[in-house]
């Protein structure tokens, strides 16, 4: 039984824990702190490890909505370049589960929605800011244009990833 379980684990599932739930949820948890709370002190390590714990579970808690957000990209962008919405899927099931190309592609939808997870928080924060006073700092209309910027991350990386599965499409003759 371990071994099936050790086979069941995917290099991609870290990846996206990392990059769209660890990474956007702990710069939140920061930013609340810093600029809501006005904590300016360096947090020792427990206060640390509190701060990740809890941007983890906030991400967790707007994840479905990015995930959602950046499935809306990937479909809008595969329109765009003509291709079947189910072309990732196709490419990577050709390519084996496991290969190295498919991890580079399971990667690339991490960091969208890394983008789009930034996005989400951002807005998030904006409405703690306004709600609360922002005693210490009050991002406005930067946090609206840091947004979008976010956004646009997203859609250039599903670019990439589009471009990247069309180059394994071409090599390796799959559809």
């Amino acid at each position: 039984m371990g071994t099936e379980i050790k086979s069941e684990l995917k290099i991609p599932d870290l990846w996206y824990d990392f990059y769209a739930r660890i990474i956007p949820g702990t710069a939140f948890t920061a930013c609340v702190r810093v600029g809501i709370l006005g904590y300016v002190n360096t947090p020792s390590f427990e206060e640390m490890v509190i701060l990740v714990a809890i941007g983890y579970f906030v991400a967790l808690l707007t994840q479905p909505i990015s995930s959602r957000i950046t499935k809306i990209i990937e479909d809008v962008m595969l329109t765009l370049a003509k291709r079947p919405k189910e072309f990732f899927r196709t490419v990577q099931k050709s390519l084996g589960n496991s290969s190295r190309q498919v991890l580079i592609l399971s990667k690339m939808h991490s960091e969208a929605t890394f983008f789009i997870q930034l996005s989400n928080l951002s807005l998030v924060y904006l409405a703690l800011e306004k709600l609360h006073g922002a005693p210490r700092i009050s991002t406005g209309y930067g946090t609206v244009i840091a947004t979008l910027i976010f956004a646009l991350f997203a859609f250039e990386v599903t670019g990439r990833r589009i471009r990247r599965a069309n180059d394994y499409d071409k090599v390796y003759e799959i559809t």
